[in-house]
């Protein structure tokens, strides 16, 4: 069991390897408030996690997605802020992943960023499960058992 701003979350060890684990971790419902967005004209869907996230899809990140992430974050539409994912798929069980937290810029990994980006992709039909979102500090596998739904 750990502490988040969500509320208590509850692990299960699958998997040990020496330093290495994997657990299994139920991250609650992911909510589609639009699955077909234009954010800074760019291809996004709105969702929420537990915390509101925009998900943008780029073929690559090549452009200076820290400097979209700051003005994305505080755009009117999202009242209270919002975190933002910058997803790449690279194949269909597979996404690459960056992220601008709201208030805390630039992190090198989510937990409900990697939530939102495979809960994105999923409602999108990009992506079936398993699906393994690598991001800056290694990879996370995500599951359909997300739950997501359109609001």
């Amino acid at each position: 069991m750990c502490s988040s701003d969500l509320g208590l979350k509850y692990l299960r060890l699958l998997e040990s390897k020496g330093n290495e684990f994997l657990f299994e971790m139920n991250m609650g419902r992911a909510a589609i408030e639009e699955l077909h967005a234009t954010v800074e004209g760019r291809d996004a869907v709105i969702l929420n996690v537990g915390n509101p996230q925009c998900a943008i899809f780029s073929d690559n990140f090549d452009f200076p997605w820290q400097q979209v992430g700051a003005v994305v974050e505080r755009l009117p539409r999202f009242p209270n802020r919002t975190n933002v994912s910058f997803i790449r798929v690279v194949d269909r069980h597979t996404l690459d992943v960056r992220f601008f937290e709201r208030g805390a810029g630039e992190t090198m990994s989510s937990g409900t960023g990697s939530t939102g980006a495979a809960a994105a992709a999923f409602a999108r039909g990009l992506v079936e499960s398993p699906v393994t979102v690598l991001t800056p500090a290694g990879p996370d596998r995500k599951s359909t058992r997300l739950n997501s739904s359109h609001t």
